[in-house]
């Protein structure tokens, strides 16, 4: 099955599905006002998950759609609440990881919620400083980044989903990336496979960001994975690096630096718009998902 995004009849952008066997297409969300510009596929194969606010008040809620029955569920639904930075992991395909000011308007805790009965429970608990959260391949919330009182971008971890946490990480104000200084950015990519690793986008020490291994117990640097004197890691504002992720285990298989990122969009421009179309498709199957773009300069 692929799903995509597309115009319905009233002209609003909304999320489709096409069997691939039958190349049946049918609209699974229901946005009549704002359209649905982003969407993901939950692991379980059977649930599509997108956010969406209320006629632009940008309290966005956490939605999913069971392709099976067509059922949407609101699985943040508590007024006045934002959801943001949802967690994924291919081990716990029935549940997900989601930030929400519910407890406190001005901080995001993660809650667990189960996609089958929209139970919800608190994971982990903002003590105030955290931007970012981060979970291990068992859903754990192990690692965060938090931006402290003396204006240092922290990354912060536990053994375990239990246990203290404790700085590993820290980077002063003038060197930390900007995604390390912003409510809802993280400057953590993720665990490795074992969760005694940690891969973090770095300038500490750097004149540009550096994508870094850490030893997840002492903060060691392990091996520099990606970096270039005169280019940034490429990111999506405010949010995350630009990476391309094995799903199955979330290793890291591409990296875009600023500089090459931009060479590569223009010269993408240049072969769309001689094509002239325009998609945007992500496809499951067997749990691995592709996903595509194409854009057109007008």
């Amino acid at each position: 099955m692929i799903a995509y995004t597309a115009p319905s009849d009233k002209e609003v952008g909304n999320v489709w599905v096409e069997d691939l066997a039958t190349h049946q297409k049918r609209m699974v969300t229901r946005a009549t006002q704002r359209g649905i510009s982003g969407y993901q596929w939950a692991y379980d194969n059977q649930h599509l998950l997108y956010q969406s606010d209320e006629n632009g008040n940008e309290d966005y809620h956490l939605y999913s759609v069971d392709l099976k029955s067509s059922a949407i569920r609101d699985l943040t639904p508590f007024l006045g609440i934002r959801s943001e930075q949802v967690l994924l992991a291919p081990s716990h395909p029935d549940e997900l990881l989601v930030g929400m000011n519910l407890r406190d308007p001005k901080v995001f805790d993660v809650y667990r919620v189960n996609l089958q009965t929209g139970a919800t429970v608190m994971e982990a608990q903002n003590p105030g400083d955290v931007i970012g959260w981060t979970a291990d391949q068992n859903l754990a919330v192990r690692a965060a980044t938090a931006f402290n009182d003396n204006l240092e971008t922290v990354v912060r971890v536990r053994d375990n989903g239990k246990a203290p946490w404790r700085d590993l990480l820290k980077i002063p104000f003038e060197q930390a990336p900007f995604l390390g200084q912003v409510n809802g950015g993280n400057i953590i990519v993720g665990f490795s496979q074992d969760g005694k690793k940690l891969v973090v986008g770095s300038s500490k020490g750097s004149p540009t960001n550096r994508l870094v291994e850490l030893d997840a117990a002492t903060g060691k640097e392990l091996r520099v994975l990606a970096s270039d004197p005169q280019a940034d890691l490429w990111q999506n504002f405010a949010t995350s690096f630009v990476l391309l992720r094995d799903p199955r285990d979330h290793g890291v298989n591409l990296v875009e630096k600023r500089r090459i990122a931009q060479a590569r969009l223009v010269a993408h421009f240049r072969i769309q718009r001689r094509h002239g179309v325009s998609f945007q498709t992500t496809r499951s199957t067997a749990g691995v998902f592709v996903s595509a773009s194409i854009v057109v300069l007008t």
